[in-house]
């Protein structure tokens, strides 16, 4: 299993040409015990170009094939009607510009077909107690886009791997690219986010969103695409 990471952290040392950094998701291992603790923001914080990163990964499901003792906790839970958070509590302490997450906020980004929300009421309070500029979260691959809460930009890609999803087979393909900036009172500010698939080893260009303001605006890129997905803007 821990292959893979390896195999990961040498793409990274071979083709990166900025800050690489990840946070473990539901079917990962913890990520201390691999090749890519070089590179792990679970429950750290980053500061980059003076914009502090801090990251939460996992989500509060089990995974077959993981043993408990190297498996990501995400540790959440209610005792007698009280929310007890671990992310809430970490996020709360270190107060980052940007959120690096697997498990997105409830309520956004999070919807699962026939289902509903199934995102974290700890970083959903965070988010609605101390308004951070960015959100990034994955975890729910049927719910990707890019959604503003308040003055949070919350932004899911969608899947990049394929997956055997509840909704069936997704071959995935979804990454983006986000451009941020610090403006003259030293608030991080959400430019634009162009989303991306990869399909063949080809890589088509299929919306851009740019925020003016206040307002979001999708840019089609793709016709074809942009109506499989049904667009990205909530």
């Amino acid at each position: 299993m821990k292959d893979k990471y390896q195999i990961l952290k040498d793409l990274v040392e071979k083709y990166a040409k900025a800050e690489v950094m990840f946070v473990p998701g539901n079917y990962d291992m913890d990520l201390q015990y691999t090749a890519l603790y070089p590179y792990d923001l679970h429950k750290k914080c980053r500061d980059i170009n003076g914009m502090k990163f801090c990251g939460y990964g996992g989500a509060p499901i089990a995974t077959s094939g993981i043993p408990e003792m190297v498996s990501v906790m995400f540790y959440e839970y209610s005792v007698a009607g009280k929310l007890h958070s671990e992310p809430y509590e970490f996020f709360r302490e270190h107060k980052p510009d940007v959120l690096m997450l697997h498990n997105p906020a409830y309520a956004t980004l999070d919807k699962i077909p026939s289902f509903g929300p199934v995102g974290s009421i700890g970083i959903r309070q965070y988010l609605d107690e101390y308004d951070p500029r960015l959100v990034l979260s994955g975890h729910v691959h049927s719910d990707y886009g890019v959604m503003k809460l308040g003055n949070s930009y919350c932004i899911n890609p969608g899947n990049f791997g394929a997956v055997d999803s509840m909704t069936g087979w997704d071959p995935g393909g979804f990454f983006c690219r986000i451009k941020i900036e610090k403006d003259a009172t030293n608030r991080v500010n959400l430019n634009s986010v162009k989303i991306y698939k990869c399909e063949k080893k080809e890589i088509s260009p299929l919306l851009e969103v740019v925020v003016d303001g206040k307002l979001m605006k999708e840019n089609i890129l793709n016709d074809e695409l942009y109506q499989i997905t049904g667009g990205y803007c909530r």
